[in-house]
């Protein structure tokens, strides 16, 4: 026979799932059937679509349609294969803005990115976990390259070295605000 103890260190995971569970409970009940429909169009539609999630404030939303398409427009919002194995998986899905494409001109004054004259944002020197942050790559985009970004300052976009230029074979498509 055997028996399963909980290992004195699991104590606090357990506990924080219990204190989220019922929040879960009440969002699910609020939501179930926007994530009905959504998982019915994912099943129908896997080939051309897929789902983005946001995990941080950086975008209004937190879940979008993504079709899977690869082409890109400046202006709109892009989901994207994550490239390094740092700080998220490799393979791991984004969605941000595209704001800078083949030929446009990224510049930095200080820690203050542009495109084309037009202010992007700021790049802060440290990430939230502390971690010193180098900034990203200027001058002109290159060909099958775009810059992302999103508006919030905590973003981690194409202001630092980290996401750097996206390539346009990350690219999954246009993404779409779902809620």
């Amino acid at each position: 026979m055997s028996t399963t103890s909980i290992r004195h260190e699991d104590k606090p995971f357990l506990d924080k799932v219990r204190a989220v569970a019922p929040k879960f409970a009440v969002h699910f009940k609020h939501h179930w059937l926007k994530y009905g429909i959504t998982l019915a169009v994912l099943t129908v539609l896997q080939n051309t679509v897929t789902i983005g999630f946001n995990v941080s404030p950086s975008l209004p939303g937190h879940v979008y349609l993504v079709l899977k398409t690869g082409e890109v427009h400046k202006g709109e919002l892009v989901g994207f294969y994550w490239h390094g194995n740092y700080p998220y998986a490799k393979g791991s899905s984004f969605v941000k803005y595209a704001a800078g494409t083949e030929g446009d001109r990224v510049s930095r004054d200080g820690r203050n990115y542009s495109i084309n004259g037009k202010q992007m944002g700021r790049a802060k020197e440290l990430s939230l976990t502390g971690e010193p942050l180098e900034m990203g790559p200027t001058g002109v985009i290159p060909a099958n390259k775009i810059y992302v970004m999103a508006p919030h300052k905590d973003s981690l976009d194409s202001r630092y070295a980290l996401t750097g230029w996206i390539d346009k074979k990350q690219v999954i498509g246009p993404a779409y605000e779902i809620f």
